[in-house]
C-alpha cells in the first residue's frame, strides 16, 4: 500500500453499468479500493448494505452521497516459476461521490477520515503477554471459518443427530508463545492474557470470543504454541456428508459468521465482512469549485 492513504487528482474512472462521467462533481469523489477482495463476489450481488450502512456513517454529515461500483482494474505480474508466463490480479474498487459542494474544511475533514483508517490498519500494535510470556499475534489468512467436531469413542465415528457450527478465526503467534495450550486456556479463562491492542482486548474481556485449540500438523502436546481458534459461537447446524468427510453449513451460516465477527470490531473488520474498516486506500478527487 502507498505510504500515503489518500492521492489527490481530477481523473476519471467508468463505473460499471454507468455511462462514463465527464467530469468532476460539484463535491468530489473518492475511489475505493478494497484490494484482492471483492464486496460484490464477482459482481453476483449488490453492494452488501452493512458497507452502505458503515460508509453513511462516516461521511453522511457532508450531504447528499451515492456509492457505486467500479470495474476492477487488472494488474498483471510475470510468475516467478515459468519466466514469460503472465497472469493477472484484480484490485476491486468502488465509488463514494459527495453530491453537494464542499468547503475546504470539509474537504480536510475527509482526508482526516482516510487517514485515520490507514495508520490504524497499518499501525494496530499486535502485542500480547501470557504468564510473563510475549509474543505478536496476526489473524489467520482464511478469515472467519465454519467447523464443527464429530465425536470418536475407541477411534470409532459416532453418530449425531445434529451438528452444531462454530464461527471461528484463527490466531497466529510469531514467534511462537513458549507455553503449551492448557496454560494458554487456563489463562483465558481467568481473562490472565493481555493484548496490546485495546479493541481487541476489549472484546477478549467482554466475552465475544472464547478460545479453542487449533490443530496443525503434528501429535501430543507442543511446549510452544504457534495458533489457536478464537470462537465466535454457533451459526446453524452443518449437513455431515458421511465417516471421514466434513460438512456442508446451512444457508446463510457464512454471511451471518462474517458478520458476527466484523461487528465485534477491529482488527478484525479490518479483514473480514464489509464495512468501511476494509477499505485499503483510497484516491480523492475534489473539485476545484469547493
Amino acid at each position: 500500500m502507498p505510504s500515503s492513504s489518500v492521492r489527490i487528482g481530477c481523473a476519471l474512472f467508468v463505473v460499471a453499468g454507468i455511462s462514463p462521467l465527464s467530469g468532476c462533481s460539484d463535491g468530489g469523489t473518492a475511489v475505493l479500493e478494497f484490494g484482492e477482495s471483492d464486496p460484490l463476489n464477482g459482481g453476483m450481488r449488490p453492494i452488501p448494505a452493512s458497507l452502505r450502512v458503515s460508509v453513511d456513517e462516516r461521511f453522511g454529515q457532508f450531504g447528499e452521497l451515492r456509492l457505486e461500483s467500479m470495474e476492477p482494474q487488472e494488474i498483471p505480474y510475470e510468475s516467478k516459476n515459468n519466466p514469460g508466463t503472465t497472469f493477472y490480479k484484480h484490485r476491486y474498487r468502488m465509488r463514494l461521490t459527495f453530491v453537494d459542494d464542499l468547503d475546504a474544511s470539509q474537504r480536510q475533514s475527509i482526508r482526516d477520515i482516510f487517514d485515520e483508517l490507514h495508520d490504524a490498519r497499518e499501525n494496530w500494535p499486535p502485542g500480547i503477554t501470557v504468564d510473563g510470556d510475549t509474543s505478536q499475534v496476526a489473524l489467520g489468512h482464511g478469515g472467519a471459518s465454519l467447523i464443527y467436531f464429530k465425536q470418536y469413542r475407541y477411534g470409532i465415528e459416532m453418530p449425531a443427530t445434529n451438528n452444531p457450527t462454530h464461527c471461528i478465526v484463527r490466531l497466529e503467534f510469531e514467534p511462537p508463545l513458549p507455553v503449551d495450550f492448557d496454560t494458554f486456556d487456563a489463562a483465558a479463562r481467568k481473562h490472565a492474557i493481555d493484548f496490546e491492542y485495546a479493541p481487541l482486548h476489549e472484546a477478549f474481556t467482554s466475552d465475544r470470543f472464547e478460545v479453542s485449540q487449533s490443530h496443525g500438523t503434528g501429535f501430543g502436546v507442543s511446549p510452544t504454541l504457534h495458533h489457536v481458534r478464537l470462537d465466535f459461537g454457533v451459526i446453524g447446524d452443518a449437513i455431515d456428508m458421511g465417516p471421514g468427510r466434513g460438512g456442508m453449513a446451512s444457508s446463510g451460516s457464512h454471511d451471518e459468521c462474517n458478520k458476527r465477527v466484523a461487528e465485534t470490531g477491529r482488527p478484525f473488520s479490518f479483514d473480514i465482512g464489509w464495512t468501511f474498516d476494509r477499505v485499503v486506500d483510497a484516491e480523492l478527487d475534489f473539485a476545484e469549485s469547493g
